[in-house]
């Protein structure tokens, strides 16, 4: 019952924004022009929530602020040829890290934490330290075995 109320919520809030969007759309041009209509806008964004990862709030920001800077230094090097760069990263991204880059920072961190806790110095917890307290209750939680 509680699903169908957050289903209803988030679309409610969802056109909110779109609302307030198009609102601010108008005021500031007050025509509807074709550029708006073509199919790249709604695919610059679709590339831009792949590249910086669906899965996340955050992705699709990254995605846009990658987008945009790669689009604004490439394009003084390469003209309208940036979109075919663009692509080439695009298709990449879609094979090698379907995440985006989110997914392929966590497995970074995953992997460089892997690596420091095991060069990590065997040093004994202080007394009293929350790792010890954990250590002791694990110790006490567990069933004494039958000596028999």
């Amino acid at each position: 019952a509680h699903l169908r109320i957050y289903k209803i919520a988030a679309f409610v809030i969802s056109a909110l924004y779109g609302s307030v969007a198009g609102f601010l759309m108008v005021v500031y041009e007050p025509y509807v022009a074709t550029k708006y209509l073509h199919w790249s806008t709604s695919g610059e964004l679709v590339i831009m929530s792949v590249i910086g990862g669906v899965n996340t709030l955050i992705g699709p920001m990254i995605g846009a602020t990658f987008m945009l800077y790669f689009e604004n230094v490439v394009q003084g090097y390469l003209g309208e040829q940036w979109k075919l760069v663009l692509g080439v990263i695009f298709v990449l991204v879609v094979i090698f890290v379907p995440g985006g880059f989110v997914d392929m920072y966590d497995r970074a961190r995953r992997r460089l934490g892997v690596m420091v806790r095991a060069r990590r110095p065997n040093v004994p917890d202080a007394p009293g330290s929350i790792e010890e307290e954990r250590a002791r209750r694990k110790l006490e939680a567990r069933p004494e075995l039958p000596t028999d």
